[in-house]
């Protein structure tokens, strides 16, 4: 005999399923078996704790979808299992020494203690109806080894409501709002991007390139994409000002009338200030 579960309707999550027969004689078997039901993204694979393989990297999620992580091919040496743990209330302080109020209790990141190689990327979606007030002017801070919590910063994408970071120690990380920010003398440094080749259809490493950079101090900026001929391709952003610390934006791979843009080699330029900075991607079908 064959039976089935239609499962549509039901929330994803572990289900024990009970199969019970009884024979001619009246003696009874059962069987208990655990069935995961994963019909909603993220799916069971990518989310924590979840294997990201080194040939290829990959995303971790927690359950809710709240916490992406990202991490390029090669991010890591060999194979990692990375883990996204909520953290309690009492474990991340409301206030800060430099008057930061924490807006969410934030989350523990781990890779098992494995070297990260390459950035990843941190998203974490925190924009509900009538909660933008709340995260006016926030930042991430993660917890150093000396149990200092120090501003890291982070870029808001208000079209997803996800605040961004680029991502490169593990640690807690939780988000504040109204710290006071320490401005550098540097206008514009390190800028990374990640991965190096990637493919907007998916084929290949993500569908998206995240171009992170940090400030010194807050600043207008503009991000461009060329063409090896040197022609614009796409305005990333234009003159908008960003916070100063570690931001992230993303490009889709599409030119600016939302085209996907030829293989091939491009140019992303960071400027702000009267500074520049340059790096090449590759882009692949």
């Amino acid at each position: 005999m064959l039976g089935g579960w239609n499962t549509f309707g039901f929330s994803d999550g572990t289900y024990a399923v009970k199969l019970s027969v009884t024979d001619t004689l009246g003696l009874t078997g059962v069987v208990l078996v655990q069935v995961v039901v994963d019909n909603h993204a993220p799916w069971a694979y990518e989310t924590t704790p979840a294997l990201v393989l080194t040939a290829v990297g990959g995303d971790v999620y927690t359950g809710d979808g709240k916490v992406h992580l990202y991490f390029p091919p090669r991010a890591f040496k060999q194979d990692a299992m990375v883990t996204i743990g909520a953290l309690d209330d009492e474990m991340v302080p409301e206030t800060l020494p430099d008057g930061a109020q924490r807006v969410f209790a934030g989350y523990e990141i781990g890779w098992g203690g494995l070297e990260l190689e390459k950035h990843g990327t941190l998203e974490f979606w925190c924009v509900a109806a009538g909660m933008e007030s709340s995260i006016a002017g926030a930042a991430f801070y993660c917890l150093g080894a000396d149990s200092v919590w120090r501003r890291v910063g982070g870029t808001m994408d208000e079209a997803s409501g996800k605040m961004l970071v680029p991502l490169s120690v593990s640690g807690r990380y939780a988000l504040y709002s109204g710290g006071t920010v320490s401005e550098g003398t540097k206008a514009l440094a390190i800028l990374s991007l990640t991965p190096r080749v990637f493919s907007p259809s998916g084929s290949f490493a993500d569908d998206r390139l995240a171009i992170s950079f940090e400030l010194g101090q807050p600043a207008s900026v503009n991000v461009k994409i060329y063409n090896r001929a040197g022609r614009l391709v796409r305005d990333v952003l234009s003159g908008q000002v960003v916070s100063a610390g570690a931001n992230l934006v993303y490009w889709d791979g599409r030119d600016g009338a939302g085209v996907v843009v030829p293989e091939g080699m491009y140019l992303v330029t960071v400027e702000t200030e009267g500074h520049r900075q340059a790096k090449t991607v590759s882009v692949v079908r």
